[in-house]
């Protein structure tokens, strides 16, 4: 009569086509550069389409070369959403990974 001692161990983990992943390797990697609108808001609580656009247009994206850009603003504005993707539309030639977040919560935010 065999026992259970009596037969070889199988890998159950090994056979099942589990697939590992090492979390580390989605850490954003380099330095995280800020970008707030609140430099380019009117009187620091509208956001004038036209001026912000040429604002864009002028702003020197190669600082951002290689960084992950954090877009936010630090006044209480309401910013429309366009923004954003305006200022990632200009910023995605230049930095590694854009979010929407503040500097100090770029890392849980962006991914």
């Amino acid at each position: 009569m065999d026992t259970i001692l009596d037969q070889p161990l199988v890998n159950r983990v090994a056979n099942s086509g589990l697939v590992t992943i090492d979390l580390e390797e989605f850490y954003p990697a380099g330095d995280v550069a800020p970008f707030d609108l609140k430099d380019y808001l009117f009187m620091e609580m509208i956001l004038k389409e036209k001026d912000f656009r040429e604002a864009l247009k002028t702003h020197n994206w190669e600082q951002y070369k290689g960084k992950n850009l954090a877009v936010f603003c630090s006044t209480d504005a309401i910013i429309p959403m366009w923004a954003y993707m305006l200022v990632a539309t200009y910023a995605a030639p230049f930095a590694g990974d854009i979010a929407q977040t503040t500097p100090g919560m770029f890392v849980e935010t962006a991914f």
